[in-house]
């Protein structure tokens, strides 16, 4: 599995805290790796699915070919508007 941060999602983790911003990367690494995670399919949105972590939230657009794209990533409060 191929993972691509898109700028939005990398402007995202730029304006936040670098400890919490590594703990992103390494949780959307880790799930990458392993499948494991707090992960589910967004309802009435095709290829798109969330992973959580604590009060953040990483968007993600999954395509056959094995890349997934980190569209966004915000705060639960605000993630899904």
């Amino acid at each position: 599995m191929t993972i691509v941060w898109t700028k939005k999602a990398e402007h995202a983790l730029a304006s936040m805290d670098r400890q919490i911003a590594r703990r992103l990367r390494a949780k959307v690494d880790r799930w990458a790796d392993t499948g494991s995670g707090e992960w589910s399919a967004l309802t009435g949105v095709r290829h798109r699915s969330r992973l959580r972590a604590g009060k953040w939230r990483v968007i993600l657009s999954q395509h056959d070919n094995g890349t997934v794209y980190v569209v966004d990533v915000d705060n639960r409060d605000s993630a899904y508007d």
